[in-house]
């Protein structure tokens, strides 16, 4: 495989709101690397802060923030780390 040819950088899934951080710890302790890499919305951040919002607020993107969990994804996994990260995700309860 040629690596110049990937162009995927983050596998995200979703997790249901209040379970992420029990599914990142399950998929920890077999031994599978997550992420979260955007755990502040942006709406929230310093340097919006002076930028006018929605009142209604930004659900979606909050939503978002809080269930949103990366997967190990590089041409480098072999088919058996593949494997190994689908079953870990099998055996989330």
């Amino acid at each position: 495989m040629d690596p110049k040819s990937h162009v995927h950088h983050l596998f995200v899934v979703r997790c249901r709101t209040g379970r992420r951080e029990a599914i990142q710890q399950q998929l920890t302790d077999a031994g599978i690397s997550t992420l979260i890499h955007y755990p502040i919305p942006c709406h929230h951040q310093q340097a919006l802060g002076g930028h006018r919002l929605d009142p209604m607020g930004l659900r979606a993107t909050e939503l978002h923030c809080n269930q949103c969990l990366s997967l190990p994804i590089h041409p480098f996994l072999s088919d058996d780390e593949v494997s190994q990260v689908i079953n870990a995700c099998n055996q989330v309860k």
